[in-house]
C-alpha cells in the first residue's frame, strides 16, 4: 500500500505462470520462490527526506513584492495559508518521486549482491546468515541516497515479522540466505512499481521545479509578514504567522511509502537483476 498513483504495471511474462495445455495443475513456483510467497503479501516501507535545490531567485521578485505589499492584512494571511499548503503538497509529491527513486537504486545493489550470496539453494559462496549479513553491511548507499534512508519489510500473520533490509537489520540473520535474498526482491519490485506508477523518473525534475517555484514565493509573502510585523502593524501574534518555518518542519518529517507487495510480483522482478554483481565498497 505505497500509495501509489498512475496506471499500474503490466502483468509479469506468461512464462512465469504458464499452465501445462490441457492440465488444470496450478503453476510452477519459479526456481528460488518460497512455497508460500503467493500468500505472504510483505508490506514495504520507506522512510527518508529528499534533499532540495534551494530555490532559484523568482524571475520578478520586485513585482511580485508589490503585489503583496497591496494586500489588506487578512489577504497578506489568507495568501500565505495557501501557500503553504501548495507548498506542503509539492513537497510531499516530489519526496515521494525522489524517495522511490533513491530507494529503487540502493535496493538494486543489495539485492543484487544477495543474488551473488545466496548461491544455489544456500550452498553457495556463502551458507552463513551472518556473514552473509556483514557483507551486506559492508555496502555504501549510492550517492545522492538520502542519509536517513530506511527501508523495511513487515510479514503478515502468523510470521508477524518487521524486519530492516536497509540499514541492514539483525533479524535477517534469523532467516536463510536465500529468505534473505527473497526479501530485497521483493522490495526492489515495490520500488520499480512504485517509481513507474509515480512517473518518477520523468516528472521528478518537473516536481523539483514547481516546488521551487512556490517556495519561492513563500518566502517573498513571510518577508511581508515579517516586515509589518517589525513595524507593529500586522495584529496577529508571532506563532500564528511564521509560515516558513511551518513548511521546514513539514519537510523535518521525511517522506513515508508504505506498499502491499503482491508475491506473483516476484519472479518478473527477480528476472531484472542480471549483469555484473557490484562489489561491497
Amino acid at each position: 500500500m505505497f500509495n501509489g498513483h498512475g496506471a499500474k504495471l503490466e502483468p509479469p511474462s506468461q512464462q512465469y505462470f504458464a499452465q501445462p495445455k490441457h492440465t488444470p495443475a496450478p503453476a510452477p513456483q519459479p526456481q528460488g520462490l518460497p512455497d508460500n510467497v503467493r500468500n505472504v503479501d510483505p508490506d514495504i516501507s520507506v522512510n527518508g527526506t529528499p534533499a532540495v535545490t534551494p530555490p532559484p531567485q523568482a524571475k520578478d521578485p520586485g513585482a511580485i513584492a508589490e503585489e503583496l505589499q497591496a494586500l489588506e492584512h487578512q489577504e497578506l494571511i489568507n495568501r500565505a495559508k495557501n501557500q503553504l499548503e501548495e507548498a506542503e503538497k509539492a513537497y510531499t509529491a516530489y519526496g515521494e518521486k525522489n524517495i522511490a527513486l533513491k530507494a529503487r537504486e540502493a535496493l538494486d545493489v543489495f539485492a543484487r549482491k544477495a543474488s551473488e550470496l545466496k548461491g544455489l539453494w544456500s550452498f553457495g559462496l556463502y551458507t552463513s546468515s551472518e556473514k552473509m549479513v556483514a557483507a551486506l553491511n559492508s555496502i555504501v548507499l549510492p550517492p545522492g541516497s538520502p542519509k536517513d534512508l530506511t527501508i523495511s519489510i513487515a510479514f503478515p500473520p502468523p510470521n508477524h515479522q518487521a524486519i530492516s533490509l536497509i540499514p541492514v537489520g539483525a533479524g535477517l540473520e534469523q532467516k536463510p540466505p536465500l529468505e534473505i535474498y527473497n526479501c530485497y526482491v521483493h522490495a526492489l519490485g515495490a520500488m520499480i512499481n512504485q517509481a513507474r506508477e509515480l512517473n518518477a523518473e520523468s516528472e521528478l525534475a518537473q516536481a523539483e521545479a514547481r516546488l521551487n517555484d512556490i517556495l519561492e514565493t513563500l518566502k517573498l509573502i513571510q518577508k511581508e509578514i515579517n516586515e509589518r510585523k517589525h513595524q507593529g502593524k500586522l495584529p496577529f501574534p508571532a506563532a500564528q504567522v511564521q509560515f516558513e518555518s511551518r513548511y521546514y518542519t513539514h519537510v523535518d518529517k521525511g517522506i513515508t511509502l508504505n506498499r502491499l507487495v503482491n508475491g506473483e510480483e516476484f519472479p518478473f522482478h527477480e528476472a531484472t537483476i542480471q549483469g555484473n554483481v557490484p562489489n561491497p565498497q
